[in-house]
């Protein structure tokens, strides 16, 4: 292909480039190797172009830099999604945005934020694209036993999907674009998936930015101490953002002894109850349509599921699939792209 050029984001470790999460605390920090999906994309000819900016360790507010670029002219983003901001700043650009499945992708060189949500995603401007880019750094990768050991994506596939016999269910008052038998889907405990995703996030925020203290890594501060102490305590709060640090301190809590019972491992029930009532839904029906918002985003995280926002006519739509079924998920996403460009 004449056009492979990635912008990556900052969180994805490229050994000639810096990858510092958009945080003092990595300020500098260029990694002695690739992440493994830099390392496959540079084995099939792909050239990185640069490393786009983001949310200081995915937390807080603001535009995605990925999104960004690929709307102003980039073919292909590589960027990661742990709470649906890659399915979000797409849907508000009018682009592609795709999360494969959990463990179809390696992480390997990903700098975890939330290591059982972060996934690494694609950013296009069409579903073919996004597939392409996802097949060219997926399948099981020994430096990541999260990593499914037979998962492929045959992206030949999605030009012959055929939406004869599927069937598409629907949550909330949202519509299927196409015609194809309908079932309305409830998920009764998705109201509490926000409350869920954030708990756990935060505890695990609070794990995997624990070693980013000045001495192992991340950076120093330079004012003089009298303790180990107050060196943790000077580092941290110079190279973490408000952001950052609040969420340290809320997974903290959440984690101590009194709290652990009380929040953590309710959330974690509610995750098992939210992925039971996707399970039994996805038994009578193929794909489930979600509106497009934050609490029916982080399902898809929650869940491990693959999920795409697709551009419509009226904004964007919002699709889930079962478990490592994303080659029938970009199938569904494709045909619904070419029902809008027939229309418009």
């Amino acid at each position: 292909m004449n056009d492979f050029t990635v912008i990556v984001k900052d969180n994805i470790c490229t050994a000639d480039m810096p990858s510092t999460c958009s945080s003092k605390m990595l300020e500098g920090f260029t990694p002695p190797y690739d992440a493994t999906v830099i390392t496959r994309l540079k084995k099939v000819g792909a050239v990185i172009t640069g490393k786009a900016p983001m949310r200081e360790f995915n937390l807080g507010q603001g535009a995605n830099g990925v999104a960004k670029t690929v709307k102003e002219g980039a073919r292909y983003g590589l960027d990661s999604d742990t709470d649906g901001s890659v399915r979000r700043d797409s849907a508000e650009l009018g682009l592609v945005g795709y999360k494969p499945a959990y463990g179809a992708v390696s992480r390997f060189g990903l700098i975890a934020t939330a290591g059982s949500f972060d996934q690494i995603s694609a950013i296009a401007h069409t579903v073919t694209d996004a597939a392409f880019l996802i097949g060219a750094v997926c399948g099981h990768d020994e430096k990541d036993s999260t990593t499914a050991k037979d998962f492929k994506l045959d992206i030949n596939r999605l030009e012959s999907f055929d939406i004869t016999n599927k069937k598409i269910g629907v949550l909330g008052d949202v519509k299927n674009p196409i015609g194809a038998e309908t079932v309305t889907v409830s998920l009764p405990t998705a109201k509490h998936s926000l409350l869920a995703h954030n708990i756990i996030a935060c505890a695990e925020v609070s794990s995997n930015l624990s070693r980013f203290d000045g001495i192992r890594f991340g950076h120093r501060s330079a004012v003089p101490v009298d303790s180990i102490d107050d060196l943790y305590k000077n580092s941290r709060t110079e190279g973490f953002g408000l952001e950052v640090q609040k969420n340290i301190i809320i997974g903290t809590y959440l984690l101590s002894a009194g709290n652990y019972e009380t929040y953590y491992k309710k959330a974690r029930t509610l995750q098992a109850m939210i992925r039971d009532e996707l399970a039994a839904a996805f038994e009578k029906c193929d794909f489930i349509i979600t509106p497009g918002d934050d609490m029916h985003y982080v399902l898809a995280n929650l869940a491990g599921l693959p999920a795409i926002s697709v551009p419509c006519e009226n904004g964007s739509i919002h699709i889930l699939a079962k478990r490592f079924d994303d080659e029938n998920l970009l199938g569904f996403a494709r045909t619904i792209e070419k029902e809008v460009s027939r229309h418009a």
